[in-house]
């Protein structure tokens, strides 16, 4: 059990949030892991003092206690809007529900639910409704029946929230038409959370606008997949202006059994950190304790936020001076779609992780200046990380300057060190900074994006973890995990399973999407040119300049052509493109 003494003084200011607004949890439990969720985004305990992250997941031994997000971004005027969540102490940042213009009781009923779907219940739907005489006195679960598609627009809700194949493709979720919820893995839950009804007691940070919805979801297969749960986060902007250096803090307390043996490190080419036992017998008997060969738990980063638009496939590899092909020191590290030959495809994965010594709460204070420096890769009085020790350049670190902190030896090309070398050994973990094993939390950063304001819901900001869960013996806990880890990517990144199938577990389309071909008309072009669609398009639709900077957005719905006007723009190259969440199209066009 969490130290109960960490809690108790908070516990009376928390409970005045809690009776505002009910705080709904959830079990994922599809295999080897039982985690709790709960819906306002801090996951994995009771919200009181234990951990609820079993492994396995029967047992009483624990493996994490919590995981939240923050995030951080600058608006026009160059103030920085912070949301974020820890443990709460004076009340959470984020609450539960889609951001709206009246948060009252009747809003309160609706979404103090998580919304848990198996994907046998959806293949029984998809089975009925293709033959419904084998399944006589069928009748729809309530799980399909009251998926929460679409909000209340009267009361300024977003038309579109969970994620729903559109048989009739009416745009209206329907399920006595054939529409079922799209979901991944044997089970899913998913909810919505957002930063606009809370007052950010946590942060004290100006409000986001932030709305973000949340799919957890597992699979009973294989060893590697059944010791590891996924979670997909989706977030919008619901106010209106765009939010540049737009980061995330991925915070985790992964308290390995007994809390106060624990190391922490990180991965950067696998763009992971994890924690491990310090020593070979986990705890003293405690019921979460594992005792003898602790297992070692880790997140990871399958795909975060998409890079800013340069009109390129951004490569993988570059040449040295022979004009042999040498890995690119730069963000295709650990990030995904890079070298691929489709143009602005590219996505960034894990780009820091620091890690807090801390054994009390009282220590740990949030507050906006501090969560926005440690955002930046700063400590929070604002000071840079430094390479080696424990990263503080006044008492021990040798430096330079650094993004990820216990790396060991996974940085071949010094990229969280900006290309330079350390001004002492390469190796750094937590023996050779001599510390005792204790209690750690850490938190993994990923970005700068661009956050879009009122961004419709094929354009959010979007980040895929997987937590993955390894053990063996002492020594070979970490190896394992790493192993288990390379796995999980591999099948993720390929969208490939396997136990066959791809990575959704319900196919959005059941076929592979139909190829959609555009044209400009003319082109070369003088005041306006027409881009037609080979068939009916709903996503958007971007001009970019020669530079790569964004003229202008349009968001289109159920479109086969537009007429683009070129009044207000200089002759020369521009680019069109046109995207949603199933292909990515750029065109050339020629304004005379």
């Amino acid at each position: 059990m969490k130290k109960f003494y960490i809690f108790v003084f908070i516990i009376s200011l928390w409970g005045l949030q809690v009776q505002a607004q009910i705080i709904g949890s959830a079990y994922l439990d599809a295999n080897n892991i039982r985690a709790r969720f709960n819906n306002n985004g801090v996951n994995f305990w009771d919200l009181q003092s234990s951990s609820q992250f079993f492994v396995p997941a029967n047992s009483t031994q624990t493996s994490f206690f919590s995981q939240s997000l923050f995030m951080s971004g600058k608006d026009s005027s160059g103030t920085y809007r912070i949301a974020a969540d820890f443990f709460g102490s004076a009340g959470f940042d984020f609450t539960p529900g889609p951001i709206c213009n009246v948060y009252d009781s009747l809003y309160d009923l609706t979404w103090k639910n998580i919304f848990v779907i198996r994907r046998s219940t959806i293949d029984s739907f998809i089975n009925w409704q293709s033959n419904p005489s084998a399944y006589p006195g069928y009748q729809i679960p309530d799980e399909i029946q009251y998926w929460p598609a679409h909000g209340d627009i009267s009361n300024g809700q977003a038309l579109y929230l969970a994620p729903f194949k559109d048989v009739d493709c009416d745009g209206m979720y329907d399920p006595s038409s054939g529409d079922y919820p799209l979901i991944k893995g044997d089970k899913a839950l998913w909810y919505v959370y957002n930063d606009d009804r809370s007052n950010h007691p946590e942060s004290g940070g100006p409000k986001i606008g932030a709305e973000v919805h949340l799919m957890a979801y597992a699979y009973n297969c294989s060893p590697v997949f059944s010791n590891t749960i996924f979670i997909d986060y989706t977030i919008y902007k619901r106010t209106a202006g765009d939010l540049s250096d737009f980061r995330i803090g991925i915070f985790a307390d992964m308290d390995l059994g007994y809390s106060l043996d624990d190391y922490v490190a990180c991965d950067v080419k696998r763009g992971s950190f994890y924690t491990y036992n310090g020593t070979a017998v986990d705890g003293n008997g405690t019921p979460e304790a594992y005792g003898a060969n602790p297992p070692a738990i880790g997140l990871t980063v399958l795909q975060g936020p998409y890079l800013a638009p340069d009109m390129m496939d951004n490569p993988t590899h570059t040449l040295d001076s022979l004009g042999n092909p040498i890995p690119a020191c730069d963000y295709s590290i650990n990030g995904t779609n890079f070298g691929d030959s489709i143009i602005d495809n590219e996505r960034i994965g894990l780009v820091g992780f620091a890690s807090y010594n801390y054994t009390s709460l009282p220590t740990f204070t949030p507050s906006a200046i501090r969560i926005n420096n440690e955002l930046h890769h700063r400590w929070g009085n604002g000071s840079r990380i430094f390479y080696g020790e424990n990263g503080d350049s006044l008492n021990g670190a040798y430096g330079p300057a650094c993004r990820f902190m216990y790396p060991e030896l996974s940085d071949p090309c010094n990229w969280g060190l900006d290309g330079a070398t350390p001004y002492g050994p390469k190796l750094w973990t937590e023996e050779t900074a001599g510390n005792s094993a204790g209690d750690r939390k850490g938190y993994g950063i990923v970005g700068p994006t661009i956050l879009q304001g009122n961004t419709p819901q094929y354009n959010p900001v979007k980040l895929e973890l997987a937590i993955v869960w390894a053990r063996d013996t002492f020594a070979r806990s970490v190896p394992a995990l790493m192993s288990a880890i390379d796995t999980v990517r591999y099948y993720s990144l390929n969208n490939i399973h396997p136990c066959g199938g791809t990575f959704l577990a319900v196919d959005e389309t059941k076929a592979k999407p139909t190829e959609l071909e555009i044209n400009l008309f003319p082109n070369p072009a003088h005041n306006q040119t027409q881009i037609t669609f080979s068939h009916t398009f709903t996503g958007l639709l971007e001009l970019f300049d020669l530079s790569g900077k964004r003229i202008e957005t349009i968001h289109l719905r159920n479109s086969t052509s537009y007429d683009l006007n070129l009044d207000n723009i200089q002759a020369g190259l521009y680019f069109i493109r046109v995207s949603n969440g199933d292909f990515l199209k750029v065109k050339k066009l020629i304004k005379n």
